[in-house]
């Protein structure tokens, strides 16, 4: 079967532009184009994966992303006020902070048991299935006073997030790995990790969760299935 599907973003139009100045700057299918940069096609199976002087290229942008979904940064969204009862603990309320800010970027939570990444069965008996976006559900643990973490469920938040688990030493390290390899910025939370931070990159839309290794980093994209401890709760978390 051939494998030129639809246009390039260098294909020339009736105006006096091509399509790829239609992409803003920091568009996540520049991720994904990072990422096939680094593929060697006729290593994967691809026929014809050389294209002749005259010919085009065929292992295009558009091809690789239907196959791992198209992306887009993440949007801050308005906070999600709760009451929580007079007689909880610090600890109580700055947990309950943390999963209304991942409520109002609209993004689907799931409890998980204190200081841990393990679903919780009293709050979600059917682990990753029982992720929401309803307040009620979502903020039950802190109304009872439990110190729950929580997850973000990727599939059900509709997002992608590059999971960065080993070969970023810091902050510093992210963001020249980023550059040179044209990621663009977007929310960016750390986890915790003895010795080496981890990182997670939040991207719109999800994809199928898959392992990457680029440029010496390695670790997951995850989309449907995947789920990734939330912001202010990470760092917490001790290392597998």
């Amino acid at each position: 079967m051939g494998y030129i599907q639809g246009e390039g973003r260098d294909q020339g139009t009736l105006f006096p532009v091509v399509l790829d100045d239609f992409v803003p700057a920091d568009h996540v299918c520049r991720v994904i184009d990072a990422f096939v940069e680094t593929l060697v096609m006729s290593q994967l199976g691809f026929e014809r994966s050389q294209a002749a002087e005259t010919g085009r290229r065929i292992a295009s942008l558009a091809m690789v992303g239907r196959k791992i979904g198209h992306l887009k940064c993440s949007t801050l969204g308005i906070s999600v006020p709760t009451e929580l009862p007079n007689q909880i603990t610090p600890e109580v309320a700055a947990l309950c902070i943390a999963a209304e800010s991942a409520l109002a970027r609209n993004f689907s939570i799931l409890v998980v048991e204190p200081q841990s990444k393990k679903p919780f069965a009293r709050y979600s008996p059917a682990a990753v299935n029982s992720a929401t976006k309803n307040p009620a559900v979502a903020l039950r643990p802190y109304h009872d006073g439990v110190p729950a973490n929580y997850c973000v469920a990727c599939g059900q938040s509709d997002i992608t997030v590059v999971d960065v688990d080993h070969g970023i030493p810091s902050r510093d390290h992210l963001d020249s790995w980023m550059q040179a390899h044209n990621l663009p910025p977007t929310f960016t939370v750390q986890s915790g990790r003895d010795g080496e931070a981890g990182f997670h990159l939040y991207y719109q839309h999800a994809s199928r969760t898959t392992g990457f290794e680029l440029d010496g980093v390695t670790g997951e994209l995850k989309g449907h299935g995947g789920y990734v401890v939330g912001a202010d709760v990470a760092a917490s978390i001790p290392s597998a």
